[in-house]
């Protein structure tokens, strides 16, 4: 059997969020936030199985000093997201960083510092594990390390 894979990047999916770091207005996404479950029967419809699905750190963790704490209204729409999925067949792996991070994270340095990625990103993952780990069918942590890694470059 062949099965089929898509990707959905969260600023292809929500947009850009007024809490990460990118710059300008925020931008709309695709529509997927309000229409999700459609979008889903018709990735399944094509014979889609598996979905890479970008999960926005800057809208689950908008600000500093969250620790383990997630946003639950954020939370319960990808709870909702994962469940439509998996109804649908589909199985969905999470991506937590693609290439924005929140405001608060960047203006501390972020990746730059190492006390600060080793303070804030080991526990947005054990959060995004606790809160999404029954729904996914598996991580990719970064989703490109490599250009991830050269944009922090000066």
């Amino acid at each position: 059997m062949i099965e089929l894979g898509a990707s959905l990047p969260s600023l292809v999916a929500l947009g850009t969020s007024s809490t990460s770091d990118v710059d300008g207005s925020p931008v709309p996404g695709n529509g997927f936030h309000t229409r999700f479950a459609d979008d889903l029967g018709a990735l399944a419809a094509h014979g889609i199985t598996h979905l890479r699905l970008g999960f926005d750190w800057s809208r689950l963790q908008p600000r500093s000093g969250m620790g383990d704490e997630l946003n639950g209204e954020w939370v319960e729409w990808y709870r909702d997201v994962l469940s439509a999925a998996r109804a649908s067949g589909i199985e969905v792996w999470a991506g937590l960083l693609e290439r924005h991070v929140p405001r608060w994270f960047d203006d501390e340095r972020g990746f730059r510092d190492t006390k600060t990625a080793d303070r804030y990103w080991p526990r947005f993952v054990e959060a995004s594990a606790g809160a999404f780990g029954d729904l996914v069918a598996g991580w990719f942590p970064i989703d490109d390390p490599i250009g991830y890694a050269a944009r922090l470059e000066p």
